[in-house]
């Protein structure tokens, strides 16, 4: 889908691939609230500049933020990371949850404030095909032969690449010193983004064995509407009355078809209800008089969806 494919050097089109992976913004948040996907967190940090050691912009105490479920989320932190990186990503199978995802440096993302020779988005391209387990071309062996990327269709490079040339320049090194050279405009190089335009077909079968396993629980994320239904708006669909309650209440869910499963649970985290309406009615009417004075929270599901609602009952 990139218009930068027109490209790629007629040597590489046999093996080029379209990775059949396309990301979105989140319409629900952690806790099933709507949201842009996008959002804007004040700092007094001024530079991450030492985030791939500290991890300061994963942590709201440390002036970033926290990241969000990393089964369900791919988190990409935008931030300052001075003049010395463009990015990092924790790859899978490893590190932590609270550290999961892309840090992008800012100047290197966006249409107004990305800085050239790094102002196509190519960064965040780069990350993300880390993110699903790509290594670079050059196997990280920085000037030898010996390393890896575990493909097999991207020839054996000797070092990063760290400029720009003409689409079909041949470029040759130690390590592949005949034509048609390495890969240099893989996206997995450091390349400038202008000349980066490819994934190979084993790249991307590398990154579907990842969606395949260690990444394979975003593929069912709560966090985005099902195209099929995305016209509903969840928040107006779904409303409880009255609240503060004796002890009778009204769900509201409209729209909704299908099984709806309806949880409750006190301020302890201890589930009180559970129920499962097989195709809801637009209000259903819950007696909670069983339940002492306080206050509830439910969680429904449906529709692939996820949002929580507080209850007070009062006595």
């Amino acid at each position: 889908m990139n218009a930068d494919t027109v490209n790629v050097p007629a040597i590489w089109k046999s093996i080029a691939a379209n990775t059949h992976i396309q990301f979105r913004l989140a319409d629900f948040d952690t806790l099933g609230n709507p949201t842009t996907g996008i959002i804007h967190i004040p700092t007094a940090v001024t530079s991450f500049a030492n985030s791939p050691s500290d991890h300061k912009i994963n942590f709201a105490t440390l002036g970033g933020a926290n990241a969000w479920n990393r089964n369900h989320y791919l988190n990409i932190p935008i931030c300052n990371l001075g003049t010395g990186i463009l990015g990092y990503t924790q790859m899978p199978g490893v590190g932590t949850a609270s550290k999961d995802g892309c840090v992008i440096n800012y100047m290197a993302v966006g249409k107004t404030g990305a800085t050239a020779p790094y102002n196509l988005g190519r960064t965040i391209t780069h990350e993300v095909g880390h993110w699903l387990n790509l290594i670079h071309t050059w196997g990280d062996d920085y000037g030898y032969c010996y390393g890896t990327d575990y493909v097999a269709d991207t020839p054996n490079e000797g070092n990063a690449n760290y400029s720009n040339y003409p689409v079909s320049t041949v470029r040759t090194d130690s390590c592949s010193p005949n034509s048609p050279g390495f890969m240099w405009q893989n996206y997995m190089d450091y390349t400038d983004d202008a000349g980066m335009c490819l994934f190979t077909a084993g790249q991307v079968a590398r990154m579907q064995a990842t969606l395949a396993g260690p990444r394979d629980s975003i593929l069912s994320s709560p966090a985005v509407w099902p195209a099929a239904v995305k016209q509903i708006d969840w928040t107006a669909a779904v409303s409880i009355y009255p609240s503060p309650s004796k002890g009778v209440i009204n769900i509201r869910l409209q729209g909704m078809t299908g099984k709806t499963v309806i949880r409750g649970f006190d301020i302890s985290g201890n589930q009180v209800l559970e129920r499962t309406l097989e195709n809801p009615d637009p209000v259903t009417g819950f007696d909670l008089s069983y339940l002492s004075e306080g206050v509830y929270f439910l969680e429904i599901t449906s529709l692939n969806r996820r949002i929580v609602r507080k209850v007070v009952l009062i006595r």
